[in-house]
């Protein structure tokens, strides 16, 4: 999270943004919002002691962010804060509280970010009970003044001044002492496709490895060799015994040097001798990588380790232990 506040002009207003980016260190920041800073004003000159309003009519919420989650929002246990809602016309009061998990940290804020969501929360529901209209969210705040700091319930008076989308907003405590004004809340319509593209990734999405069979060449690979290790199921691809014959053949100009080098690694762990197999395996990989590093004639070719049974292609694929190991041989050359 940063914050950035610019210096006082001449009337003391300053400038402020904020911005965030992922823990990684490595993304670029994004700016959420932008705003202004003025003295302060006078206490406000409305009265919330008396409560629930009166000549209000109380709104049904029985399940209410059950309901809220298909317009798009999806609200967190400590964001669930909306208690009791009342109309009287354009005016909408609702009545908010943090949940006593939540108590200690009110006092690290102005107004704790999930009792002020919350107080926005009052808005989103008609006389039924029922999630309102289209998906709001806040998009510009004129006029915010904080008046007292550490609150864990709130009385909130929302007012429609201006349609569906801008209101005004009056804050106070569980006693009636005034906590925020807000003169101009102005909310804009968004679609859920909208929010969905919005998201920088989805780290939490669960993906699988889906292998696809493929059908056989029928022609001879142009730039592609093999080394020799394992049958070649096709019979199409020059095979050469080892890397130094491979370069031999390249030296005699025989043959061009290849775009892609196969290297099928031999050996398998049903032998009974594990340990064993797998040294002898990791070995000889670690044998051919090396030399191919250490080769300047291969730096514009690639090398292909060819594995048989070292990961599971299907749900009944037994794991070859022997060769298992040169995956993780091979990441580590890379």
């Amino acid at each position: 999270l940063q914050v950035v506040l610019g210096a006082p002009d001449a009337t003391g207003r300053r400038t402020v943004a904020l911005h965030t980016r992922p823990e990684d260190g490595h993304s670029a920041w994004t700016r959420h919002a932008t705003g202004t800073l003025t003295p302060a004003a006078d206490a406000p000159a409305f009265d919330h002691t008396v409560w629930p309003p009166a000549g209000a009519t109380a709104l049904p919420l029985e399940n209410v962010y059950e309901r809220l989650v298909g317009r798009g929002y999806h609200y967190g246990p400590v964001f669930q804060g909306l208690k009791a809602v009342w109309r009287d016309g354009d005016d909408i009061y609702a009545e908010v509280s943090l949940p006593e998990s939540a108590h200690a940290d009110a006092l690290r804020f102005g107004l704790h970010p999930a009792l002020l969501d919350a107080a926005m929360h009052g808005d989103l529901v008609d006389e039924r009970g029922e999630a309102s209209g289209e998906t709001l969210l806040p998009f510009s705040w004129n006029g915010v003044t904080l008046h007292a700091s550490g609150a864990t319930e709130l009385r909130v008076l929302l007012r429609r001044v201006r349609g569906d989308e801008v209101s005004a907003m009056w804050v106070a405590d569980g006693t009636g002492r005034p906590v925020a004004t807000v003169d101009e809340l102005i909310s804009r319509p968004v679609a859920s496709e909208q929010l969905e593209a919005s998201r920088p990734g989805r780290p939490d999405a669960l993906f699988r490895i889906g292998w696809s069979a493929l059908p056989l060449p029928q022609a001879p690979a142009s730039g592609v060799v093999r080394l020799a290790g394992t049958a070649d199921p096709t019979g199409l691809v020059t095979e050469f015994a080892d890397l130094a014959a491979l370069g031999a053949a390249v030296e005699a100009g025989r043959r061009p040097v290849p775009d892609v080098v196969l290297a099928p690694v031999a050996g398998s762990g049903a032998d009974g001798d594990l340990p064993g197999a797998v040294r002898s395996v990791t070995s000889a990989v670690l044998e051919t990588v090396r030399a191919w590093l250490a080769d300047d004639r291969f730096a514009g070719s690639r090398l292909v380790v060819v594995t048989g049974g070292a990961v599971a292609a299907g749900a009944r694929d037994a794991v070859d232990l022997a060769q298992a190991p040169v995956w993780g041989l091979v990441r580590a050359a890379e």
